[in-house]
This record gives C-alpha cells, structure tokens and sequence, in this order.
C-alpha cells in the first residue's frame, strides 16, 4: 500500500518546477518529474493529502486508484531503487481546479511536500461538475526504516484565479 500524509496548515514559496526555494539549507529531495496530472480522480478524498509510493506495486495501486481501471496509457516506468512517486491529492471541487506540486524537500528525515490548489475566482465561468484534482510526480527515493515508515508532511496552499 502507499503512505498517507494530511494537509496541515502553512504556506510555502512558490518556486520553480522540480526546484526547492531552500534546497542547499534544508536538504532537497532531488528535482522532480511530473508524470501525471487532471481534474478527475477517482480517489474521492475528503481532505488534502499527499500519497507515496515506494515500489512498482504501490505506484500500481496508486494508478488505478487516481485513474481507474482500464484508463487508457499506463503511466511511464519509475526506477524504485533509486526514485519514489508522490501523488498530491484535493478533496471534491468545482471545476476548474487544479493541482501542482511547488517543491518537495527532506528536513530531518520528514518529506515536506509543498503544492498549491488552484481554485476558479468568482468572476470565471466553470464547468458545474464536481472535480477531484491532482498532480503525480516521481522524486529521488527517500526511505524511511522498514519498521517505520517515510514521515511526510503536506503544506497545501490554496489560490484563486481570477478570470
């Protein structure tokens, strides 16, 4: 199974893709890839939370929980001895949402994934159906103990758009 982290509160920098804002102070997790990205999980969460998955039968899982079964082209091939997958997930909204992943940083032994959930503004004209936004994008590995599993932390901002 993949690892679970809730949103908490806090707030980050937005900083380039696959760039940590603080990467030689805090310890970066790597630059980062995005392989997916959409407005129609099929994972309904009822908060924001980050997913994680360590080995190809996780990020399987992982894939058919986000995209369903029989969804179309399978996502790309990771390299688990080496790399790890994290999914960022918001509860249900409007539509015109979305999700992206602003950095992703190792601060003593803790993963802290910062992203921001992007909202329509209330002049925007939106499809009125319900969305389950995301972003997954794949990372240097960073294991946690066998006992213990990787500690991750999401710190989730939410921006409107204005149209």
């Amino acid at each position: 199974m993949f690892a679970i982290a809730l949103a908490g509160c806090g707030s980050g920098s937005k900083t380039a893709p696959g760039k940590s804002a603080d990467s030689e102070e805090s310890g970066a997790a790597d630059e980062f890839k995005e392989i997916d990205a959409g407005l129609h999980s099929q994972l309904n969460v009822q908060q924001q939370v980050a997913l994680i998955a360590h080995d190809e039968d996780a990020y399987a899982s992982m894939e058919r929980s986000i995209r369903g079964p029989g969804s179309g082209e399978r996502w790309r091939s990771v390299d688990f001895a080496h790399r790890m997958v994290v999914a960022v997930l918001a509860e249900a909204g409007g539509g015109g949402e979305s999700i992206s992943v602003d950095s992703l940083t190792e601060e003593s032994g803790r993963l802290i994934v910062r992203a921001t959930h992007t909202v329509p503004g209330r002049n925007c004209a939106v499809a009125a159906v319900i969305s389950h936004p995301y972003a997954v994008v794949e990372t240097r590995r960073i294991a946690g103990e066998e006992s213990r599993p990787l500690n991750t932390v999401l710190r989730m901002k939410t921006v409107k758009r204005d149209c």
